[in-house]
């Protein structure tokens, strides 16, 4: 059984940050920085995977809030609206899951890029960023699940109900072994044969059953403790649930949609990271010899844009 610790909040001057900020920012750090390394790997644009990472984090945590509100303390709002300001704090894992599938679509649509490429390439950093982020949860003890002498449960001191499953610890895990079940299958596919949106899809079939599993898990007598335990929908199902069984129907979606539509063609996409005129010779002659194998060059006319496959 894990002992209850919970670290005290780190001392800077005069500011005190809490391990769980400080275990986020950490994680999209480090999310950030393995998509911008595997985008150079990929022939991906660096500034458009890092300007999408930013823009996918922030419509995250937005959403994460709304759902929190809406999904979570419905009666709260009715009472208070002003707590949708997404500074007062609170939010849902499932919203940010939920808030990150729409943002990254629409800004790279809006860059007009080959989406599914950089998605690909953009969850796979997001994997090890949420993993860390969710230790974070782990530290804070957050997300308290039922009583259990389960040998990973935490010992909850008595006034907390005792020993119970941290469902931010769970997570965690999972999310660290999607992570490695990503970077391991990616390596393996050397000759670079999977259709783009093969890792977004196996993320959501490896994430959404789980995470509905670990909802049962979930406390239901906080309040006899001076919390307050997650509301159930119809009775029966945790919004994030209801969240999980979404992001599952995304993945079918996707794996049927793109496995039919093959790998976008990329080749120009590292071109995006330099001025027209200025483009270093390594950059120009790795890229004309991608575009050799179509007898295409940069020196030529440039290609008539084309659209993506159809999908579905």
């Amino acid at each position: 059984m894990i002992p209850y610790w919970v670290p005290q909040p780190i001392q800077i001057f005069d500011f005190r940050i809490d391990w769980w900020i400080s275990l986020i920012v950490v994680g999209i750090a480090a999310g950030t920085e393995w998509a911008r390394a595997r985008a150079l790997r990929e022939n991906l644009s660096v500034k458009i995977t890092v300007d999408c990472t930013l823009f996918m984090v922030l419509n995250g945590f937005l959403f994460a809030h709304l759902l929190h509100v809406l999904g979570y303390n419905f009666d709260r709002f009715l009472e208070d609206p002003i707590i949708l300001a997404p500074w007062y704090g609170g939010y849902s894992s499932t919203g940010g899951f939920l808030g990150a599938a729409i943002a990254i679509p629409l800004f790279l649509k809006w860059k007009k890029t080959p989406v599914w490429a950089y998605v690909d390439n953009l969850c796979i950093g997001f994997t090890l960023g949420w993993a860390l982020g969710r230790f974070g949860c782990f530290t804070a003890h957050d997300h308290k699940g039922i009583q259990t002498d389960f040998f990973l449960a935490v010992a909850f001191p008595e006034r907390l109900g005792g020993p119970r499953h941290d469902l931010g610890l769970y997570e965690s895990m999972l999310a660290f072994t999607i992570f490695l079940t990503l970077i391991t299958l990616d390596r393996l596919d050397k000759d670079k044969r999977r259709f783009h949106g093969f890792y977004s899809a196996i993320t959501l079939f490896m994430y959404a059953p789980m995470r509905f599993a670990f909802e049962n898990l979930r406390a239901k007598d906080l309040e006899e403790f001076g919390g307050k335990s997650d509301i159930r929908w119809f009775d029966a199902l945790t919004p994030a649930q209801v969240g999980a069984v979404l992001l599952f129907g995304l993945g079918i979606w996707t794996w049927r949609s793109r496995s039919r539509a093959g790998r976008l063609d990329t080749r120009r996409e590292i071109l995006r990271d330099f001025p027209a005129g200025d483009i270093p010779d390594a950059v120009r002659d790795k890229v004309n010899a991608m575009l050799a194998e179509t007898g295409e060059s940069l020196d030529g006319p440039p290609p008539e844009p084309q659209p993506e496959p159809a999908e579905g």
